[in-house]
C-alpha cells in the first residue's frame, strides 16, 4: 500500500517561507514609512475614501484605508453613478450587507477582509 507524499515537502516548506518573507518585508517598509513619514501628504489621505471616515490617519487606519475602505462605504450606501467604489465588485458589499445590518459597523467584515488579504 502506497502512502501520500507529505503535503508539507522540502519545495513547499521554501516556497512558504519565501512568501511569508517577502510579506514581512513589506509589511515592515510600510511600517518603518509610516513611523519616519507620518503625515506625508495628509491632505490626500482626507481626499481619499478612508476607513473610519473622520480623524488623522493613525498606525492602523494606513493599514485599513486600501480596498477594505470602498467595500464598507458600499455595503452602507451602495453603487452611486460616478463613485471611484463602482469598479469593485459586488460580492462583498452584499455578503456585508445581508449578514450584518447597514448601520452598524462591526470590526467583523474589516477582520474578514485583511484574513483574505493575508490569505492571497
Amino acid at each position: 500500500m502506497n502512502s501520500a507524499p507529505p503535503f508539507w515537502t522540502a519545495s513547499r516548506r521554501k516556497w512558504l517561507g519565501i512568501v511569508l518573507g517577502f510579506k514581512a518585508v513589506t509589511f515592515l517598509i510600510a511600517l518603518i514609512a509610516i513611523t519616519y513619514f507620518p503625515n506625508l501628504n495628509e491632505a490626500e489621505y482626507q481626499r481619499d475614501l478612508h476607513w473610519p471616515r473622520e480623524g488623522p490617519p493613525t498606525l492602523a487606519t494606513h493599514f485599513a484605508t486600501w480596498d477594505g475602505a470602498h467595500y464598507l462605504f458600499l455595503s452602507e450606501v451602495g453603487y452611486q453613478s460616478g463613485s471611484p467604489s463602482c469598479a469593485f465588485y459586488p460580492l462583498w458589499p452584499y455578503l456585508r450587507r445581508w449578514l450584518w445590518s447597514p448601520k452598524r459597523v462591526t470590526r467583523f467584515p474589516v477582520k474578514m477582509g485583511r484574513t483574505c488579504s493575508a490569505i492571497s
